[in-house]
Parts: structure tokens; sequence; C-alpha cells
């Protein structure tokens, strides 16, 4: 094996000469791989160094942002192999920095510098096919643990858990608590004083309603904690002041007219986007007025937009996902996809993508899958309401005008879903849709 690695190696440097620059990245990837595997662990770790080194610089050079989070999609696997290479090296903290450094190119979060708020802990997930790993993170220090858990059982409990929505059978109910106690750990479930937990899912998980995942007490998990998604801890870290405050500019669009898309436009949804409307005082976008270009627009100038309407996911090419609106000269499809978010500068710090499956379109396999809401993150947003599988309509007036109504109080998105989740949670007779929100933050 000593062998293969240095002939990898040789390979490589002879690419690095030719200036072939996929394949010199495919051959560090390779000779990385090689060298974790037959144990020469300082080997892998310069190899992945290496490969860092020109994916980054690499990727420093690229204007166009959606060629540069393509890129870095594409580039994903080698954060993998260096996360996995210090585990097996003994060094969960700086595995945990290379997971870090694949969404986040600023200062990486300093465990146990009091960086996270005394009250949040962050729990960090790599998925791989033969080990699920956990990093804990809070303002006192880090825990790593493996998960006892493998690939194909967590992805049918997580099938399972989001079949069954919040109205679980007996038998659903052990299996959410199990699976929560075991993702999560009981030392997390019962530590005092942490009320928020920022997750970083991988794999199955991003498609895992972590706030209806049941303890062994009983309770689901948003009565016990506020709950969001986050594609790293760093990012996450400086994000308490981008709270919108009472002064904040507000957009709301509902039902956007387009009959050339073949749609139907969504009754309820105009309700929803009035009563939203009228909370702030504010005009409400509606039919020949909801463009994609003014969406686009609001994005771009005011604090807070909610979008009721029509999402459409493409489960086999998710920078196909997008957003269905009005019609205009400046956008003739009245579609809005990911690659024009991407392409943007946004400054909204809070959207609400009221659409089915707005924070859940994307495909697990994939080594970094991004959805809408994903999307609107990585162009600027900071904080993203979403839904993790399909809505009806008719049921989500109450529910978004609720979170609306807790924005506008001073509430913090992650503050105002789990005020939301929880009422509903308690109550049966409500509507299940509470299960499938999400707060998705950068």
């Amino acid at each position: 094996m000593t062998h293969a690695v240095d002939a990898v190696a040789a390979a490589t440097m002879k690419f690095s000469d030719l200036r072939v620059f996929p394949r010199l990245v495919s051959l560090r990837l390779l000779e990385a791989g090689i060298a974790r595997r037959a144990g020469q662990l300082d080997d892998a770790l310069h190899a992945v160094t290496e490969g860092l080194r020109l994916v980054e610089s690499q990727e420093s050079v690229l204007q166009n942002a959606e060629t540069r989070e393509t890129f870095r999609h594409s580039t994903a696997s080698f954060y993998r192999e260096g996360a996995r290479a210090w585990i097996e090296k003994g060094d969960p903290a700086r595995a945990l920095a290379q997971m870090e450094r694949q969404h986040f190119r600023g200062t990486p979060l300093a465990v146990g510098d009091h960086t996270l708020p005394a009250n949040t802990a962050g729990v960090v997930f790599l998925v791989e096919p033969d080990a699920v790993y956990r990093w804990t993170v809070s303002h006192v220090g880090l825990t790593f643990d493996k998960v006892d858990i493998n690939y194909e059982e967590l992805q049918r409990e997580t099938a399972s858990i989001r079949a069954s929505g919040s109205r679980e059978h007996p038998q659903e109910s052990t299996r959410s608590s199990h699976l929560a106690q075991r993702l999560f750990g009981d030392a997390l479930i019962n530590a005092a004083g942490i009320t928020r937990i920022i997750v970083v899912p991988d794999g199955p998980l991003r498609g895992l309603p972590f706030a209806s995942l049941r303890m062994p007490n009983g309770l689901v998990l948003v009565e016990r904690f506020e709950l969001a998604i986050a594609a790293s801890l760093s990012a996450y870290s400086g994000n308490e002041r981008a709270v919108p405050g009472a002064n904040a500019h507000v957009s709301v669009f509902a039902a956007p007219a387009n009959e050339e898309y073949g749609l139907p436009i969504l009754p309820a949804t105009l309700g929803e986007g009035r009563a939203i409307a009228e909370l702030y005082g504010v005009p409400l976008h509606t039919g020949r007025d909801a463009t994609a270009e003014h969406f686009l627009k609001s994005l771009m100038t005011d604090d807070v937009v909610h979008f009721s309407g029509h999402a459409i996911v493409d489960p086999h090419a998710q920078w196909r996902d997008h957003l269905v609106l009005t019609p205009s000269p400046g956008s003739p499809t009245g579609l809005l996809y990911q690659s024009d978010l991407l392409t943007q500068h946004l400054r909204a710090r809070v959207v609400v993508l009221a659409g089915c499956s707005t924070a859940g379109g994307f495909a697990e396999m994939s080594p970094n899958p991004t959805s809408l809401a994903g999307t609107l993150v990585a162009a600027g947003v900071k904080w993203v309401i979403g839904t993790l599988w399909p809505i009806d309509d008719a049921e989500s007036r109450r529910i978004f005008t609720d979170i609306h109504r807790a924005l506008s109080n001073g509430a913090d998105p992650v503050s105002a879903v789990r005020e939301v989740q929880r009422a509903a949670a308690s109550d049966p007779a409500k509507s299940s849709l509470w299960a499938a929100l999400v707060v998705v933050v950068g």
C-alpha cells in the first residue's frame, strides 16, 4: 500500500507541472484516501493540506457566485477526508475545524472561547457509510462521540419519522425517542442551562424533523429546546446581532400570477399574505405585482421578506429548484432559480418561504446538498424559515401569521418558530405542519 501512495504522489507532482488542475485535485484526494486506509495518517493529512491549498486558491479567483458554490460542492470530499484523518489520529478538535472549513472561510469557531452564548450548544454530524460521528460544542468545551447507528439504519429511521410527520403511532414514538437519545445523548438532553441547539446535519439527517423527535419524558425536542439548522457553527456564532429591530423594512409576496407556468393560484396564500401584510402595516405584493424582479430587489434592500406560493423542487437536479413568481420584462418566465439567487449579494436578514419543501428539497447523497433556504443563506441572508416537505396552503395561514406576530414583537426567528411549534405540538387538534418547519441560519 505504501508503494501505491508513493506512485500516486509521484503522478500528482507530474500533473502539477502540467497544471492539469482537475486531475491534480482528483489524485490528491485519491492519495489522501489510500494513505488514510493504510494507516499513514501524516501522509494523508499532507495530501489533504496540499489539495485544499489548490482548491481554495482556485476558488478565490472564481468571480461568479454560482460557479464558486458549485466548485465548493465538487470538492467537499476533501474536507471530509481530512476530518476522517484527524479523527483516526485522535484529534477531534482539528477534525471539527476541518468540517467547519468546508462551509466557512473566515476565522473558525474556537472551541471553549465563549463564542457561542452560554445557553447554546452546537451539534455537528459527519455521516459516513461506515460510521456516524458527533461533535457537541458549548461555551464550556467540546465532546466527541461515535454515534451508535449505521448509515442504513439512520436512513430508515429518518424516512419513517418524516413519513409520520408529527402524528405518531406508539411504535413510531418509541423509535423517535430512541433516535433522539442516540443522536444527542442524555448529557445534552438533560444539560442544565442549555435552551438552544444549533444542528449541523449531514447525510439523511438533512431531512430529519429534529423538532418532532420525542424525548424519553414524552415531550418532543422543541418543547425543551429552540432548534435551528446551520451549515457551520462558525457562521452562526456571530449571528446574534442580525435580528431585525422595530424599524425593519418588510415586504410580503403572496399568490403570484403565472398562468404560463400552468400552476393554479393558491387561494389560501392570498389570505395568508393579507394577514401578514396587515400585521406589519405594509402593502401586499400579489398577482401581477408579485414579480420575480420585485422579489429579488426586496431580498437586496429589505430586512424581512415573506413568500407564499409555489416552490418547485427537482430531486434530480437541485440547482433547478425555484420559486414561481409573476413574469415581467426583466424575468419573462417569473421563475426564480437557486442559480439566480447565488449571483446576488442579499442583505435581507429574515426570509420566510411558505412553500413546499423550501428547506428540504435536496438529494441526501450529494456531498453538499443545498435547499432553497440554504441557497439564500449562502447568498447572504442570515435567517431563513422554510419547510422540510410539501405543505397544505390551507393550513399554513395561522402558523405563518403567528410566526410573524412573534417576529414583529421582537423575537428572533429561532425563538419565534419554537414558540409556534411548541404551542402546536401540545395540541393534537392543531395542524401537523409545525413538524415541517425549520430555521436555517448562516
